[in-house]
C-alpha cells in the first residue's frame, strides 16, 4: 500500500481494489497481482518528483472521502486529484 499511495499513485486504485480480496484471494486475483507488478517493471522512470525550480508552481491537492456511507456493505472510499498551475 505504501507504494501506491506515497510513490506510484498510477497503482493506487489497482491495489486498493485488489486490497479488498486478500482474505480470500482466488486466481483471477493473483494474476490481475502479477499484472500490477509487471507493469511497474515495465514503468521504472514513473515516480513522484519535486524539483527545488518547481518550488514556485503551486501544486493543488483535492482530496475527497466517505467513511462507510454506503449502507449495504458499509465500504470507504477516497479519491483525489492533484494539479499544478502555471502562470
Amino acid at each position: 500500500m505504501y507504494a501506491a499511495t506515497a510513490t506510484r499513485l498510477d497503482i493506487a486504485h489497482a491495489i486498493h481494489f485488489l486490497g479488498q480480496f486478500s482474505a480470500l484471494p482466488t486466481k483471477t486475483h493473483l494474476v490481475a497481482a502479477k499484472r500490477v507488478l509487471w507493469y511497474l517493471k515495465g514503468t521504472p522512470m514513473m515516480r513522484i518528483t519535486y524539483n527545488y525550480d518547481s518550488y514556485d508552481i503551486p501544486l493543488w491537492v483535492y482530496r475527497d472521502s466517505s467513511f462507510a456511507c454506503n449502507l449495504t456493505d458499509r465500504e470507504s472510499y477516497t479519491g483525489q486529484i492533484i494539479k499544478t498551475f502555471r502562470h
